[in-house]
């Protein structure tokens, strides 16, 4: 799987590197997100998930004349996403932690999953794959146009591994990016809740295949009036 996914990314690599390296803010941003898993982390008996946050903040290493290889940035997801459950090493007390209200609601979905007997492997991906640098936030509108342009990779990846269902913890304001990305989806709006709030994800079929809710920094580690209801939607389409 993870040569599969090297090769998607190969296919594409410099003809993104060249765009990236032309933008004159290029060292304000991070390597892209790149997936990688280990031989044995997907089990047969489990649902997959692929959940979406925003774009990543500080990720790795910032695009100058040279960004790490192929391998190496794959490497760096897969030690902090699955190795180091996205948790990193505080210098100052030498132990692994993380305040990530993100990972907070990632924990509590994985949790409330298993209360009702839904077991998951989930994998992490972002609406936006190319992040900034430190600790800003958002994304240049030619960043956007150069990823959307020579990187829109994400469908492939859902095609090679075959998530089960969706989550778009990206806030409504990325509804856009969500279709653009994935123009055979349409976006409806659930009956108990504004499209602010919950919407849900279908597709040509008209199949529910995932949801869009809140980022979980807006809801404050996913604790709110909207977990259970997501939970509920999530396993009813599953099991």
């Amino acid at each position: 799987m993870n040569n599969e996914l090297k090769s998607i990314y190969e296919a594409v690599w410099n003809n993104l590197l060249k765009d990236l390296y032309a933008f004159e803010h290029a060292n304000e941003y991070t390597s892209p997100l790149l997936l990688e898993f280990p031989d044995d982390y997907f089990k047969p008996e489990n649902k997959r998930i692929m959940f979406f946050g925003q774009e990543t903040r500080g990720w790795q290493d910032k695009i100058d004349n040279q960004l790490p290889s192929i391998e190496k940035i794959m490497n760096g997801y897969q030690r902090y996403f699955i190795d180091n459950d996205m948790k990193y090493l505080d210098q100052k007390n030498q132990k692994m932690i993380s305040r990530s209200s993100f990972r907070s609601g990632i924990v509590n979905l994985r949790r409330g999953l298993k209360k009702r007997n839904l077991s998951v492997d989930l994998i992490w991906n972002n609406i936006n794959k190319i992040g900034r640098h430190g600790e800003k936030v958002g994304i240049n509108s030619r960043v956007r146009e150069i990823e959307f342009e020579k990187f829109n990779i994400i469908p492939q990846e859902i095609e090679l591994l075959k998530p089960d269902f969706l989550v778009f913890f990206t806030g409504p304001y990325r509804d856009k990016e969500i279709l653009n990305k994935f123009p055979n989806l349409t976006i409806e709006k659930h009956l108990n809740f504004s499209s602010k709030e919950l919407v849900l994800i279908k597709d040509a079929e008209g199949k529910v295949i995932g949801l869009r809710t809140y980022h979980p920094n807006y809801l404050k580690g996913f604790y709110s009036m909207l977990e259970p209801h997501c939970l509920n939607l999530i396993t009813e389409v599953l099991k």
